[in-house]
């Protein structure tokens, strides 16, 4: 599976924290973002991530994209 995440301007600064961690434990950067994840998730009860709609959106796929475009999103 592939992950691909947006990350915003101000956060970019994390991608240089995760390579630098990624050398100091000989871990890839996937698998430093999995472990940090998991750690996450684990902190909440399945009802606290709240309930997703999986069918059909109000918005498409170029309102998502010019939401990001308009609020500097990488």
């Amino acid at each position: 599976m592939i992950l691909n995440v947006t990350v915003p301007k101000e956060k970019v600064h994390i991608l240089d924290m995760l390579k630098k961690a990624a050398e100091e434990t000989s871990k890839t950067e996937g698998e430093l973002i999995l472990e940090a994840l998991e750690n996450y998730l684990l902190q909440f009860k399945p009802d606290e991530l709240g309930k997703f709609k999986l069918g059909k959106n109000e918005y498409d796929r170029e309102d998502l994209y010019r939401y990001k475009l308009d609020n500097d999103f990488l």
